[in-house]
Order: structure tokens, then C-alpha cells, then sequence
């Protein structure tokens, strides 16, 4: 009984550094992209971080790098000719803005670590 209590309270403490690492993934992630360490995120500076995620997901080898390969594994296949599935260079940058002016809920042009936060609550 004394080992089963012992092996219980190894695998909760294996799992607690997950838990806090969840929590503070919002914070660490609003500093990734506060590129100018100002304590806010300009639109220029979620763009740009909205892409370098984008990349890690396609760059399946983890190289820093995405190859035609690799995004030609993640490119949907058109199932018609008049298909839209491949998005013109400029789309995700249009789309980022878009979703950067709904985030920026108090329009100053900057988004604070709590409307950055509240996003990510939103998203889960």
C-alpha cells in the first residue's frame, strides 16, 4: 500500500511541471512575439509571429526550414479544377491582420498581454 501511495505521488509530481507549463504557454508566447520588449505587441510583430509559427508546423524535420516536400505534404489536394486550396503568397498575412484588428479590442493598434491572453482562451 506504502509503494502504490509512493508510485501515485511520483506520477503527480512527474505531471505538475505540464500543468504549470500550460498556464504560463500564453506568456511566454506574448514575450516570443513582443519582439521589441515594449510590453505590447504591434500588428507588424503578430504578423511576423503568426508566420514563424506557421513555419514551425510545416517544418516537419525541425530544421528551421520549410522544404517543398514538407509543404507539399501539408498542402491540401485540389479536388477540382476550380478548387481554391492553394492561397496566394499574400493570403495568411491578410488573414493575420484580420485577426489582428479583431484582437486589438480597444483599437490603440497594440495588443496588451491580456486581450493576447484572452485570444488564447478563446482558441482552446
Amino acid at each position: 500500500m506504502k509503494s502504490l501511495l509512493c508510485v501515485a505521488g511520483g506520477l503527480a509530481l512527474l505531471a505538475a511541471p505540464s500543468l504549470f507549463a500550460a498556464d504560463n504557454m500564453p506568456a511566454s508566447k506574448f514575450k516570443e512575439y513582443d519582439t521589441d520588449h515594449d510590453g505590447r505587441i504591434s500588428q507588424a510583430e503578430f504578423i511576423a509571429g503568426c508566420q514563424k509559427d506557421s513555419t514551425r508546423k510545416l517544418d516537419a524535420n525541425n530544421d528551421g526550414t520549410v522544404s517543398a516536400d514538407e509543404k507539399a505534404a501539408a498542402t491540401p489536394e485540389k479536388k477540382h479544377w476550380w478548387s481554391r486550396s492553394e492561397n496566394a503568397a499574400g493570403d495568411d498575412a491578410k488573414a493575420d491582420a484580420k485577426r489582428f484588428k479583431k484582437l486589438d479590442t480597444n483599437n490603440d493598434g497594440y495588443l496588451s498581454e491580456a486581450e493576447f491572453s484572452a485570444a488564447n482562451d478563446m482558441e482552446k
